[in-house]
């Protein structure tokens, strides 16, 4: 007989989140925005469902049907572009600050610490999403970009069971979590930060 794989609950969701289950998913009420999210029974299910996403979006690229279910995804790389071109560095750019209006637009949040006309980062970015090099620019708020994706797509920040130095020293030398070759497109995406 074979081994039970472990389920996997995406972050901020408990069993009784979940509205239904099948062969490969899970999916979970998130009752903030009155949507459904899809997540896969275990890690074995991730490229079952990653080609769901893949068939959703190429539906919404060809303009959806009345049918379907829309897939949303966040557009927080354009906010993000729209911020630099204000002149200012998030610094603090991670999942936890990415809201979601009753439209389901992202919306991107927590500029207390952020840099406005060059001025100094007051906030500290926790190491899963800290650039290895300058914090305070644009590069530095791709990076954590890179990692809030990560964190949407997988359910955790990269590296989030290791001590801070640790991931500092990986990511100082390129090395990224191994979960990332399962991302397909959206990986590449992340590596070219």
């Amino acid at each position: 007989m074979g081994q039970v794989p472990q389920l996997y609950i995406p972050k901020g969701f408990t069993i009784e989140d979940i509205v239904a289950w099948g062969t490969f998913g899970m999916v979970f009420l998130d009752s903030t925005s009155n949507t459904v999210v899809k997540s896969p029974l275990s890690e074995r299910d991730r490229g079952t469902i990653k080609k769901e996403r893949e068939i959703y979006e190429r539906f919404t690229q060809y303009g959806g049907h009345e049918g379907l279910l829309q897939y949303f995804e966040p557009e927080i790389s354009s906010t993000l572009s729209y911020i630099h071109s204000n002149k200012i560095i998030h610094g603090d750019f991670k999942y936890n600050n990415i809201f979601f209006d009753g439209a389901l637009h992202s919306k991107v949040a927590n500029f207390s610490g952020s840099s406005i006309d060059g001025s100094g980062l007051t906030s500290l970015v926790t190491a899963s999403y800290r650039s290895p090099g300058v914090l305070d620019s644009i590069e530095g708020d791709l990076f954590a970009l890179g990692s809030s994706f990560y964190e949407i797509l997988t359910g955790q920040a990269p590296y989030t069971k290791r001590e801070e130095d640790e991931i500092r020293s990986l990511f100082s030398k390129s090395k990224f979590p191994e979960a990332i070759t399962s991302l397909g497109p959206m990986g590449d995406i992340i590596l070219g930060y």
